[in-house]
């Protein structure tokens, strides 16, 4: 979106540059980006020299009723004098606490052995207890309530999976159901999935849910390597025969993939059989992160710039099939200060009864717990604790906090990456030495190109 300030530049010289302005390079040329304003333009090196005199008060050489200029005025790159800024300005942190959801991570166990699963899913299993589970449905509900909202949002996800406790997950389900027509207030209940499951209960799935993400790698060979079961046998017919269930009712779920260097050179043929054979029109790539067995397995790191190539020509190929390819790193469609809600608001408890507000963070033995652990359910009283002091801190995790970030175009979108996983580099607030960064930048900057030009197509 362009934003247009009727000025005329004759009548006041007094011209600068908006607060936020990013040039990028872009092969022989540039682009010249203020993401307040939604404005992008592609200029030239001239350009680009004119725009540097000017940041440095060099006006007089200066034809500033040239059509150029009138351009950038047009497109909020330049701001007159009577002008005030238009960059925008995100609130300050709130002191109470307030989600609007929580995420219940029921148990520890899984019917699979992913070969990356950063949390060793099933090595440790545990459930969590109804009293949790009930007591952390009603509180969410009567913090919505109390704050005067009518919709809320419950999600299953974890360091295991869900349907593995299964009686527990049908109860919590029946009793949000319940709950949300007492208080009024309309419930949204989604849930991450690993697909293995049979038919009874993918019907009940399908009857009870609004949502799910269901994990699929790829191809059948790349799947039953990467994602077997806890016996040892490949996972992909199961998963897929959910798959199929899924698409015969109609029912929405999106596809994430995770990409090992093993998988990486099949990334654009895996993307195109599951373009091919499924019908979720989401398909969200990630490379996985060194964490959980895949330190364990010894798995190499993905390379970024390898990631970026196959990442590109994957997303031309969903393209042809009107799905989307999707990274969480590089969201253009997006400004944010935050790069999720792990930053203050999120809510999610463990099986332990512990409060995190990350997903990828609920193993009381996970050293991150001292950042991202807040609360806890008190058995004895029935009763939440909060460290609100630990939750402010959470609160910082913004991008304006993460000096590294201070002049990248693209901070206001990936805002600074997943915390979760700087946290385990060392340092929720340095991106300096994350390998995703130059995904971020790059897939982002190409989603940029894209908005100048939508016939734009990066070669991988």
């Amino acid at each position: 979106m362009v934003t247009v300030i009727d000025s005329d530049i004759s009548k006041d010289n007094d011209v600068s540059l908006t607060e936020e302005l990013y040039v990028i390079p872009d092969g022989e040329d540039y682009i010249l980006y203020a993401p307040f304003e939604r404005s992008i333009l592609l200029v030239n090196k001239a350009a680009i020299r004119i725009l540097q005199d000017l940041k440095k008060g060099i006006k007089n050489h200066l034809n500033l009723n040239s059509s150029f200029f009138k351009q950038l005025i047009k497109a909020g790159i330049l701001v007159t004098g009577k002008k005030a800024h238009q960059g925008m300005r995100f609130q300050e942190n709130q002191t109470d606490f307030d989600p609007e959801g929580v995420s219940l991570f029921l148990t520890t166990r899984c019917s699979m052995r992913c070969i990356y699963c950063y949390s060793n899913g099933g090595e440790n299993p545990k459930v969590m207890p109804w009293e949790t589970a009930k007591a952390t449905i009603d509180w969410i509900i009567n913090h919505v309530a109390l704050r005067g909202k009518n919709r809320f949002c419950v999600s299953f996800h974890g360091g295991g999976e869900v349907t593995t406790a299964w009686a527990l997950m049908k109860r919590c389900v029946e009793y949000v159901h319940q709950q949300a027509i007492s208080y009024k207030i309309t419930a949204r209940i989604e849930a991450g999935l690993n697909g293995v499951m049979d038919s009874p209960m993918v019907d009940w799935i399908v009857e009870n849910l609004d949502g799910a993400t269901i994990s699929l790698d790829g191809l059948p060979e790349v799947q039953n390597l990467q994602r077997p079961l806890s016996n040892g046998r490949g996972s992909f017919d199961l998963v897929s025969a959910t798959l199929r269930r899924l698409d015969i009712k109609g029912f929405n779920y999106g596809i994430r993939s995770t990409v090992t260097n093993e998988s990486l050179e099949r990334l654009v043929d895996s993307v195109g059989f599951i373009c091919k054979n499924f019908g979720a029109k989401t398909i969200h790539v990630e490379p996985f992160f060194l964490a959980g067995r895949a330190l364990g397995n010894n798995l190499s790191q993905v390379d970024p710039q390898r990631f970026v190539e196959e990442y590109r020509k994957a997303l031309r190929l969903a393209r042809t099939y009107n799905k989307k390819l999707t990274y969480s790193g590089a969201r253009f469609n997006i400004i944010t200060n935050i790069f999720c809600k792990a930053a203050g608001d999120s809510f999610a408890i463990t099986p332990d009864g512990f409060v995190t507000s990350c997903y990828e963070v609920s193993d009381p033995e996970d050293p991150r717990v001292s950042l991202f652990f807040y609360g806890r359910f008190v058995h004895q009283t029935g009763q939440f604790e909060f460290d609100h002091e630990k939750i402010q801190r959470l609160r910082s995790l913004t991008v304006e906090n993460k000096s590294y970030c201070k002049n990248c175009f693209c901070k206001w979108h990936c805002a600074g990456d997943c915390p979760a996983k700087l946290e385990l580099q060392g340092d929720a607030w340095d991106p300096s030495t994350s390998p995703r960064c130059y995904i971020n930048q790059e897939l982002t900057k190409d989603q940029i190109r894209e908005a100048v030009s939508p016939e734009y197509e990066k070669e991988g």
